[in-house]
């Protein structure tokens, strides 16, 4: 699913227009982005899943050398 089919779904769910739809969750999505990487927090949505900070790992690919950077992770709690 993508981010406007999420909306578009939401949206014919919950009556709301898309537009509010669409800034609820991207200001949900940022929320959660600045709580975890920012502060070192963890949010955990209960029935649905835990995001928490990561780092990505240290390699290289097409000739450049990459080197970990902070990175949201997500783990689901499964169904």
């Amino acid at each position: 699913m993508t981010f406007i089919e999420l909306v578009e779904n939401v949206a014919l769910k919950t009556g709301m227009p898309k537009t509010k739809v669409k800034e609820v969750l991207r200001t949900a999505a940022t929320t959660i982005d600045t709580h975890v990487l920012d502060f070192g927090g963890e949010v955990k949505w209960i029935n649905f899943g835990r995001f928490r900070s990561g780092k990505t790992k240290a390699g290289k690919a097409f000739g450049h050398t990459l080197t970990p950077r902070p990175a949201l992770k997500f783990h689901s709690y499964g169904r």
